[in-house]
């Protein structure tokens, strides 16, 4: 099924094949690049990438410090780049206007959308509730813009109201690219 107008959708360039994860990696889904591209058009983002860590480069995480949730490098927690990840969001929800959802690398330091773990100072994880920095941003500058990781993708009924809420978002009234059945995909 095609959209004769696709909504532009945000999407962690990884999960398109591009490999820019901090190993050097990607991590393409084939529901993505198969049968997505078909509905949606994509506004890829690597906010990592953006500013300036280089690919591969040294993992970072989430590090909890007296004035809030930092993004620090696991083996030098002196490189922060929450600033530069906040900024890099603000500068992007600019940019991109027209995006109408997100689909963002789950269980990222910059792109996940919750659950992740966050670090004490000395390394041990202290709480499970954080969320990226990129995504944590792009939402303050973009309330209730429909966003969705890859994993949650999976689920039938999350992936259906994703889809649903992206299409409404666009003055799509019913999401009509949703099937007889009530699904998508």
């Amino acid at each position: 099924m095609k959209c004769p107008v696709k909504p532009l959708v945000a999407i962690s360039r990884c999960l398109l094949g591009d490999p820019v994860r901090y190993d050097g990696r990607s991590r393409g889904d084939d529901f993505i690049v198969k049968t997505l591209s078909a509905v949606f058009e994509w506004a890829p983002v690597c906010p990592e990438v953006a500013i300036g860590l280089g690919t591969p480069r040294p993992p970072i995480r989430l590090v909890s410090r007296r004035d809030g949730v930092h993004v620090e490098g696991v083996d030098d927690p002196t490189r922060d780049v929450t600033g530069a990840l906040g900024a890099y969001a603000r500068r992007f929800a600019e940019a991109f206007p027209s995006v109408r959802g997100c689909i963002l690398k789950a269980r990222s330091p910059s792109c996940g959308l919750g659950g992740l773990p966050v670090f004490s100072a000395n390394g041990d994880v202290v709480r499970e509730d954080g969320v990226g920095e990129f995504a944590r941003v792009l939402s303050e500058f973009r309330p209730g813009i429909p966003c969705i990781d890859e994993e949650r993708l999976r689920n039938a009924q999350q992936r259906d109201a994703f889809v649903r809420n992206v299409l409404r978002a666009t003055g799509n009234k019913n999401g009509s690219l949703v099937g007889q059945n009530g699904r998508f995909g």
